[in-house]
C-alpha cells in the first residue's frame, strides 16, 4: 500500500493486466471512493494497467463526481491505441481534483519546481531526424488543446497528405499555435522563428521566410512582408491577386511606393518633404476641406484654389 493507507495502487481493488478496461476502471474508481471516504488520497495507476483511457476524450478519464475530498491520481497505465498507431509510448500523467477552496485563493492542482539554481522545466526530443520530431507545451480545457508552445512546425513533413520528409531546422522552429481560433478547424501556427535564419511569421506562418512575415487565412486572405536589403527596407503588402511595395532607402531616405510589379516608383515622398507622382497628384474634391492648413490646394467645381490660411482664393 506505499506505505500510507491513503496512498494506494489500483492493483489492490482488483485492477489486473489481463482484465477488460471495464474491470480496471471499476477498480480506479473504487481506488478513489476509497482515499475519498478517508479524507484526501493518493491512487497509482500501475503502467500494465489499461483502464481506457483515451487522450482528448474526457469521458474515459478518471470520474470525481461523487469525491467530496482532494484526491490526486499518479497514472503510468497505457492508453488506448488511436488511428492506425501502435501507441503513444510510455505516458505519466498527474490528475488531480481539489475541492473545498475558495475561488482564486488556492494553489491546488499546481506542480512547484523550486531551486537555488535556475530551476528549469526541459523538453528534450532525443530520437532521429524524423517528421515527429517536436516537443511541445500545450494547455487546454476539457480534453481539448486550446494553446501551444515549443518547437517544430505543425506541417512539417506533409504536403497535401504525402509526406516529404522535413530538415532539422524545421522541426526546431519556434512556434506558438493555437486550436480552432477564430472559427479555424485545427492547430495553426499563430507566431514562428524560423531557425535557420530568425525570421518572424505572424498567422498562419508555419516557414516564414522574410525578417517579418504577417499572413491571414481569411477574409482577403492577405500578407503583409518586411524584407531589408543592402541599401533599403522593402514592405510589401498584398492579395491573393496584386502587391503593393513600399521600399525606403538608405542613399536619401526617401519613401518609395512602386507598381504592383515592385519595379518602378508610383509616388516617392523625398527626405525635404518634396512628393513625387509618375502619373500625376488628383486633389480633385466634392467639397472644400473643413480647418485646412495653409498651402493646401485642391481642384473644386472646375477651378483650382489654395488656401492662405485665411481663406480659398482661386488660382
Amino acid at each position: 500500500m506505499f506505505g500510507s493507507p491513503q496512498m494506494v495502487s489500483v492493483i489492490f481493488y482488483g485492477a489486473a493486466p489481463m482484465h477488460s478496461q471495464y474491470h480496471n476502471r471499476a477498480a480506479l474508481q473504487a481506488a478513489i471512493a476509497d482515499v475519498d471516504s478517508r479524507g484526501r488520497g493518493v491512487v497509482v495507476v500501475p503502467p500494465e494497467i489499461d483502464y481506457g483511457y483515451k487522450r482528448g476524450i474526457p469521458s474515459t478519464y478518471p470520474d470525481f463526481s461523487s469525491a467530496r475530498h482532494d484526491i490526486l491520481i499518479h497514472d503510468y497505465s497505457i492508453n488506448t491505441r488511436y488511428d492506425s498507431c501502435n501507441g503513444d509510448g510510455m505516458q505519466y500523467r498527474i490528475i488531480t481534483k481539489t475541492h473545498n477552496e475558495t475561488a482564486g485563493k488556492n494553489d491546488g492542482n499546481t506542480q512547484w519546481l523550486n531551486g537555488n539554481w535556475h530551476p528549469a522545466f526541459m523538453l528534450m526530443h532525443e530520437g532521429e531526424n524524423t517528421n515527429n520530431r517536436r516537443a511541445t507545451y500545450f494547455t487546454g480545457i476539457k480534453g481539448e488543446v486550446a494553446w501551444g508552445v515549443g518547437q517544430g512546425i505543425n506541417t512539417a513533413g506533409v504536403s497535401s497528405g504525402v509526406s516529404k520528409g522535413a530538415s532539422d531546422d524545421e522541426l526546431a522552429h519556434f512556434k506558438i499555435i493555437g486550436n480552432k481560433v477564430a472559427g479555424g478547424r485545427g492547430l495553426e501556427t499563430m507566431l514562428a522563428i524560423n531557425k535557420t535564419n530568425g525570421y518572424w511569421g505572424f498567422g498562419g506562418m508555419a516557414n516564414p521566410d522574410k525578417e517579418f512575415h504577417f499572413k491571414t487565412k481569411r477574409g482577403c486572405k492577405g500578407e503583409v512582408k518586411f524584407e531589408s536589403h543592402t541599401d533599403n527596407l522593402e514592405i510589401s503588402l498584398s492579395t491573393p491577386n496584386k502587391m503593393r511595395k513600399w521600399t525606403i532607402r538608405d542613399d536619401n531616405g526617401s519613401l518609395n511606393i512602386t507598381d504592383l510589379n515592385g519595379t518602378s516608383n508610383v509616388v516617392t515622398f523625398t527626405e525635404t518633404g518634396e512628393i513625387i507622382a509618375k502619373g500625376g497628384i488628383n486633389i480633385n474634391v466634392s467639397s472644400l476641406p473643413k480647418n485646412p492648413t495653409a498651402g493646401r490646394m485642391v481642384f473644386y467645381k472646375g477651378e483650382l484654389k489654395l488656401y492662405t490660411g485665411c481663406e480659398w482664393r482661386t488660382i
